[in-house]
């Protein structure tokens, strides 16, 4: 079997970082191009597996898009469309977590998220 590239992996999916403090940005895009310019200007600054996770004072970038996002930027394009690669990927990469499995209720509920600025 062949070695893992480790230079291919978000640095976050294979160890925790011991960061002290992390900031989180929401952004939406309305069209696929800016969408593909805003990611393709980021990718170059995304830690990888290969980050040296020890550093306290290091910053990581990390990237999470929204299965809708990945359908707007055309991710799933060369699969016929986002409805095509929905029957290929398991439920819970495409559908948000259930409120009773969350435990979100009152002003956690999912619906008060992010000042309600966002529907997704």
């Amino acid at each position: 079997m062949d070695e893992l590239d480790r230079a291919n992996i978000q640095s976050l999916v294979l160890d925790s970082h011991r960061c002290a403090h992390s900031r989180h940005f929401l952004f939406g895009c309305t069209e696929k191009s800016a969408a593909k310019r805003f990611l393709a200007e980021w990718t170059p600054r995304i830690s990888t597996g290969t980050a040296n996770l020890d550093d306290p004072d290091g910053r990581f970038v990390h990237i999470a898009v929204s299965w809708p996002g990945l359908g707007k930027v055309g991710a799933f394009d060369a699969l016929g469309g986002i409805e095509a690669a929905s029957k290929a990927f398991p439920f819970d990469f495409r559908d948000a977590p259930a409120q009773r499995y969350l435990g979100a209720y009152g002003p956690s509920a999912p619906e008060n998220w992010w000042n309600r600025r966002f529907t997704s």
